[in-house]
């Protein structure tokens, strides 16, 4: 599309929020603070209160309209921008309403308008939950944009991160970065078992665990994935769901939380969750990791990523704990993640029968970070994490 076809930018931003929104007292003062951050210059404002509940207000800017309408039955609230002028800054308006409302959850994408445009995002913007903060990033290509039953999904390139995994609004691929989670949460795992043949990968419908998995031999591999519209969503775009395509490897929908008992003998699994929210939640709690520990063979091993030391102490203090609780040993592993809120990521691993951070093989692998030669070098000491998480476990 030419520079000349476009006729603005619209913003369109969905928040779910505990905050009050009921009350025109609520609302005005959260649009003028987004007006003002904006740079718009406002005209007029118009404001109705509805019984029961909601409001609706509408600012008429000099560039255009500023819009919000609220839902406070559902805590849900609708802000809508359109503005015709590059002056006017339409991620203020978004940061506005994160730090006036505090939201549990918020999708937010900034959209070309006019002649030939199709409505496509060229922003994609995050609000993790744990996060102080948002972050965007440009989106040169949407790839795939659909939701599912259970979440919505987007698939997009932007530049340095490459291409983009996107669930709820929440980044949980990128090419940039995609070695270092997936390699930190497969091969010390698979490397501190003498002997893994069968392997279970709870989520990992992006392919990246199974891709990494599938570098060692291994008879079997079954990845529980809640959703096969994530797996649809990713086959054309990433690479690693060709591991999809291996004989050893089986997908299995649905929800993987009572499926354990059904898979048969287990030496390693894999807990590749998104962050714990929602349903996700249950796979972080003590509970999750008993089962596991249970249906482990003697010389099994659990590996998960457990969040941020940064942003999330409380999850990695707690499923430490719990590993420890329910394991003979536990250990965690460390790495940098530039597209996670936190950037430092853990990954707990637990054992039945040994010590996960002496390595019981140590195979060539191809791959960037992981060598098996410093397998040790990987892990936390535990007088580290002691420190790190403001006491022991």
């Amino acid at each position: 599309m030419n520079d000349s076809d476009l006729v603005g930018t619209e913003l369109l931003c969905d928040v779910w929020t505990d905050a009050a929104i009921a009350e025109t007292g609520d609302v005005v003062p959260v649009l003028t603070a987004a007006i003002s951050a904006s740079g718009a210059t406002l005209l007029d404002l118009f404001v109705k209160q509805f019984e029961p509940h909601g409001v609706s207000a509408v600012a008429i800017i000099g560039e255009s309209h500023i819009a919000i309408h609220t839902w406070p039955n559902l805590g849900f609230a609708s802000v809508e921008a359109f503005t015709c002028s590059s002056a006017v800054d339409l991620e203020a308006i978004t940061k506005v309403v994160v730090a006036a409302w505090d939201p549990t959850r918020i999708t937010s994408q900034i959209l070309d308008r006019g002649k030939g445009s199709l409505a496509t995002p060229r922003d994609f913007s995050e609000a993790e939950p744990g996060s102080p903060g948002t972050r965007s990033y440009e989106i040169t290509q949407l790839i795939d944009k659909r939701s599912s039953e259970f979440q919505d999904i987007l698939v997009f390139e932007s530049p340095v991160l490459g291409r983009v995994l996107a669930i709820d609004n929440i980044v949980q691929v990128a090419d940039v970065d995609a070695f270092v989670y997936h390699e930190m949460l497969v091969h010390p795992a698979l490397c501190a078992h003498p002997a893994p043949r069968s392997v279970v990968i709870v989520g990992g419908g992006d392919g990246h665990a199974a891709a990494e998995v599938l570098k060692h031999d291994v008879d079997r591999v079954t990845v529980l994935d809640l959703d096969e519209a994530v797996v649809e969503a990713c086959r054309p775009t990433f690479g690693a769901t060709a591991a999809f395509d291996d004989p050893r490897v089986t997908v299995r929908y649905g929800d993987a939380y009572g499926a354990l008992s059904d898979i048969g003998p287990i030496d390693v699994l894999l807990s590749d969750m998104t962050d714990p929210i929602g349903q996700a939640g249950r796979f972080f709690e003590e509970d999750f990791l008993a089962r596991v520990s249970s249906v482990l063979g003697r010389d099994g091993v659990l590996a998960m990523q457990s969040e941020s030391l940064h942003f999330h102490p409380d999850t990695v203090r707690r499923v430490r704990s719990a590993a420890h609780r329910q394991f003979g040993f536990a250990a965690t592993v460390t790495g940098s993640m530039a597209t996670y809120p936190g950037a430092w990521w853990t990954f707990t691993l637990g054992c039945n029968a040994k010590d996960p951070r002496i390595a019981a093989r140590r195979p060539q692998l191809d791959t960037r970070l992981y060598v098996s030669t410093e397998h040790e070098w990987f892990f936390v000491p535990e007088k580290v994490m002691d420190r790190l998480l403001g006491g022991s476990t």
